[in-house]
């Protein structure tokens, strides 16, 4: 099993880079203008709310490590009008992204340059959650969803 290493459920509020909340940095880097909403929640009493026209609005958080386990929840008020990266990890041995894709209405998941599986129709007003396990330590990465 994994050790946790960053959780943020979006109880904490925060949206700012640097910004600190209970034993760790938050976000490395924030694009455009992302919201915490308390009225459209999966379960507590904040959620995060990002409204893109494309991909222009995301946290980022860096983390060094050749295995990324997560899991985030999901909810489209309306669909974005084009290709939107959600979920995405980098390192020298590889690197995979979680994605919506506008011409099949889906989610897929994307494993280098090669692989793609593709995920449910999303259907907006809809809560999606999301589990991965990214794993590039050997000579081959690997993702489950």
């Amino acid at each position: 099993m994994a050790t946790p290493i960053f959780i943020c459920g979006a109880e904490c509020g925060i949206v700012a880079v640097g910004a600190t909340g209970p034993g760790t940095r938050h976000w490395d880097i924030v694009n455009g203008a992302p919201t915490v909403s308390t009225t459209t929640v999966r379960n507590g009493l904040r959620a995060y709310q990002i409204n893109p026209t494309a991909s222009t609005i995301n946290l980022r958080k860096t983390i060094a490590t050749t295995r990324l386990v997560g899991r985030v929840a999901i909810r489209f008020a309306s669909l974005p009008s084009g290709d939107t990266d959600l979920i995405s990890a980098a390192d020298a041995n590889g690197n995979f992204r979680i994605m919506f894709d506008i011409a099949a209405s889906k989610l897929e998941a994307r494993l280098g340059a090669g692989t793609v599986v593709v995920g449910p129709i999303i259907a907006i007003n809809t809560w999606y959650l999301i589990d991965f396990d990214f794993n590039s330590s050997g000579a081959t990465a690997t993702l489950d969803w």
